[in-house]
């Protein structure tokens, strides 16, 4: 597929040039950008245990994080750790990047809530953002020399999303949508009212910057502190605290993934690339990414695909992150017959009777998840 694509307005001096999709994966995109080069746009990934490549996870958060108006206008710039690299960009240039990068990706991926994470890859710079109507958070992580080809971005896409639910909430929801609002009537008003010498003064500006009330620029920034100083592993290690001795013994292992089955962390903390033990789970996963349903299914290997001992208990009520855990017990009960076609097939629930309060618990953290990104709920599923 080949396509002309200009950017949000006048600053955004590139044009996508191409793509080319494998599935639902745009693999390769061309663009011209000073010295850019976009290695990767993921709208759905693939199983990463299957990967023979190395794999790049960010070591935290550190990085530029940008509140941007659905206009481009940059309404929050927050800036985490030692980040001289990003702050080396000009904010001008990295709004209308993303902004233009955001609406090429949401008309060519998939259509769902109005709020979307996406992520895109350049050869220097990692763009991470949790888009929506009225403005976008965007993480902005410069990348080292020897990345591989292969990026992980669920934990920053994820924490994108947490900020963009904290600051769209209460009052300071409020003052960011009149003050998006407002940048793009602006830009509405200057783009009827265009001349050459509006532009020659609008470039002589800051360009891109439409700063908060110093009351809510600090209750923003307070948002931007708290979210990035905590980690989402938080809330599987406070579950298999609370587990009794008993059953966290039978526990190998917690995860938290997206629909994309990008690991966001796990519970013992394992080094990047050991994911070969989570392929029931990771396949669970996408069986469950394909239907979307929003119950607790507990899933094991279908015959002769695996080992009988496993058994993987998924819950995919924070929809579109599921809450994974990994077992060692050997189920009593046979699978049903209903879903083995494939190397994976659902268990009765009777395979947890003797950990009754498993299952409940891991719903637990869904609503806690559900509360933090600002997502609904589902009704009490029926199995």
């Amino acid at each position: 597929m080949v396509s002309a694509f200009a950017g949000a307005d006048d600053r955004a001096k590139f044009c996508i040039l191409g793509c080319q999709w494998r599935g639902n994966v745009i693999l390769s995109l061309s663009i011209c950008l000073v010295t850019l080069s976009v290695r990767e746009i993921k709208v759905r990934g693939e199983l990463r245990w299957q990967r023979k490549h190395e794999v790049w996870y960010p070591k935290g958060f550190t990085g530029r994080w940008l509140c941007v108006a659905a206009g481009g206008d940059c309404l929050m710039d927050y800036a985490n750790g030692p980040c001289d690299s990003e702050r080396e960009l000009p904010l001008s240039s990295i709004c209308s990047l993303a902004t233009a990068m955001q609406q090429f990706i949401g008309t060519t991926g998939e259509q769902g809530s109005d709020v979307q994470t996406h992520s895109v890859a350049f050869n220097t710079l990692l763009l991470a953002a949790c888009t929506g109507s009225t403005f976008s958070v965007v993480a902005v992580v410069a990348l080292p020399e020897d990345t591989p080809s292969d990026l992980s971005t669920a934990e920053l896409r994820f924490k994108a999303m947490e900020i963009h639910a904290a600051l769209r909430s209460g009052e300071l929801g409020t003052q960011l949508q009149l003050l998006a609002g407002a940048a793009g009537q602006e830009r509405e008003d200057k783009a009827a009212n265009y001349t050459p010498s509006s532009c020659l003064l609008e470039a002589e500006g800051k360009g891109g910057d439409t700063p908060l009330p110093p009351e809510a620029a600090s209750a923003a920034r307070e948002v931007f502190a708290t979210a990035l100083s905590q980690r989402a592993s938080a809330l599987l290690v406070a579950m298999l605290d609370e587990l009794p001795e008993g059953d966290r013994r039978e526990v190998r292992k917690l995860c938290l993934f997206d629909v994309r089955l990008e690991i966001l962390c796990t519970v013992p903390v394992e080094p990047p690339g050991t994911l070969q033990d989570m392929a029931l789970l990771l396949q669970a996963g996408e069986a469950v990414s394909l239907s979307q349903e929003r119950l607790t299914s507990i899933w094991v290997w279908n015959s002769a695909s695996g080992d009988a001992s496993e058994i993987a208990v998924l819950c995919a009520q924070a929809w579109p992150f599921f809450v994974g855990a990994m077992l060692e017990t050997r189920p009593c009960g046979r699978p049903s017959g209903e879903s083995g076609k494939g190397m994976v097939c659902r268990a009765s629930s009777d395979v947890l009777g003797h950990l009754p309060t498993f299952k409940s618990r891991m719903e637990a953290v869904a609503a806690q998840l559900c509360t933090l990104l600002g997502l609904h709920s589902p009704a009490k599923p029926q199995e």
